[in-house]
């Protein structure tokens, strides 16, 4: 275990963590195999975006020819790993997104992951938080905060970097917002334990913040009148009765409310007041990675948290 903490990843390190006996390891000998592993984790993965990218420029031939390099990205270069990585088109783009920018747009960062210096999901939030700068100012912001990256959480650096974005570029922020509503999409699916999902993505802020503040002031008039469900429970319940385009009642068995709501207020066409039948009255509040060849927003998308229950 001597020098394990010191020893930077690549082959000698792979060779030790394969040797390692975890069973007679303390505490705390444990901690540095974790870090050694997660070191050489994070240089594998840099080494899978070098490998994808320089993919691009090297379409594939026949299995015995010699390697044909091409000046620029092959078309169908994301669809050839997608297909050969089982991906689909959105993750296979998402994938060459992220290595055109680890290896094109922002070396420094790429240098840094393939050393183990910053994991992944850290040099992910240093492409997206960057992605509406220049190329110039994007590297020069991440010249200021890669040195302290490694040691804050996902959350601190994201904080730190859209402060230094904008003090270089103002207005970037709001062109990254501008572009990611543009790829606003429905996400409705299942989870992994039979329910559903429904929401949207990349939505406009004011909008989602008006919407959701809506069904909660409703849901706080249901469980005022006595509903009995929790008001997580009635969010959700609301939210998938004003899109059903159901009448949004509650039978006044278990203590229940009625909510009559304006058609025009659903709508977004008037700001008038709910009603709840056994209960008070409800009132709207004010509203509060690309690469050549291709285009992928990512970041920027609205998110909306309604109070806890």
């Amino acid at each position: 275990m001597a020098g394990l903490a010191a020893m930077p990843p690549g082959p000698e390190l792979a060779a030790v963590l394969a040797t390692i006996d975890r069973d007679r390891l303390n505490g705390n000998e444990l901690v540095e195999v974790v870090k050694a592993t997660h070191r050489q984790i994070s240089h594998h993965q840099g080494e899978l975006l070098s490998s994808v990218w320089a993919s691009a420029f090297c379409p594939p031939g026949p299995d015995d020819g010699p390697p044909v390099r091409t000046d620029g990205p092959d078309e169908y270069a994301a669809e050839e790993v997608g297909w050969a990585l089982v991906l689909t088109r959105r993750a296979a783009g998402h994938l060459f997104g992220t290595a055109y920018t680890m290896t094109e747009r922002l070396p420094a960062v790429g240098a840094a992951l393939n050393a183990g210096l910053i994991d992944l999901p850290r040099a992910e939030v240093l492409g997206d938080e960057t992605g509406a700068l220049s190329e110039p100012d994007a590297r020069a912001v991440v010249d200021q905060i890669l040195p302290d990256a490694p040691g804050l959480t996902i959350g601190q650096l994201r904080a730190r970097l859209r402060r230094l974005v904008i003090t270089i570029d103002p207005e970037a922020a709001a062109r990254r917002q501008k572009e990611s509503v543009k790829g606003r999409y429905l996400d409705h699916g299942l989870d992994f334990e039979g329910t559903a999902r429904l929401g949207g993505r990349h939505l406009p802020p004011d909008r989602a913040a008006a919407a959701a503040a809506r069904i909660d002031d409703l849901a706080r008039a249901a469980k005022q009148a006595g509903d009995p469900r929790t008001l997580q429970e009635l969010r959700a319940d609301l939210f998938l009765d004003i899109l059903n385009g159901e009448r949004v009642e509650r039978g006044a068995t278990g203590g229940g409310v009625e909510i009559i709501v304006p058609l025009d207020m659903l709508i977004g066409l008037s700001s008038s007041r709910a009603r709840s039948r056994g209960g008070g009255r409800s009132s709207p509040r004010s509203p509060a990675r690309s690469w050549p060849g291709r285009t992928a927003t990512r970041g920027g998308s609205a998110s909306t948290t309604t109070p806890a229950a």
